[in-house]
């Protein structure tokens, strides 16, 4: 699936769209079998409609799929983990090419 996850450190910004990625956490529930499929669907919608980015370090943009911030509703001020789908293949010839 080409996915990519790493450490995600919130900004004062990322406050302002918080209330999207705890819609996740509420849907998804603790166990696959208590997820709630509608508010799931609803969460893709609104996370979509962010319309993320995701750049390289030189900060050209990646090609991506998603971009989803894993908030179990944790402090603002706690590192999370940030997932992406990235369809971009020069970032993963970058990541698999030898030093």
């Amino acid at each position: 699936m080409a996915t990519a996850s790493g450490l995600f450190i919130p900004t004062a910004d990322y406050e302002a769209v918080r209330n999207v990625f705890l819609l996740f956490t509420q849907a998804a529930g603790k166990t696959p079998a208590q997820a709630n499929d509608e508010a799931l669907a609803a969460y893709y919608q609104a996370r979509d409609a962010l319309d993320l980015t995701l750049e390289a370090p030189d900060h050209t943009p990646l090609e991506t799929n998603w971009v989803h911030i894993v908030d179990w509703g944790m402090s603002i001020n706690e590192e999370s983990e940030i997932q992406v789908q990235i369809t971009d293949m020069r970032f993963w010839e970058q990541v698999n090419s030898p030093s």
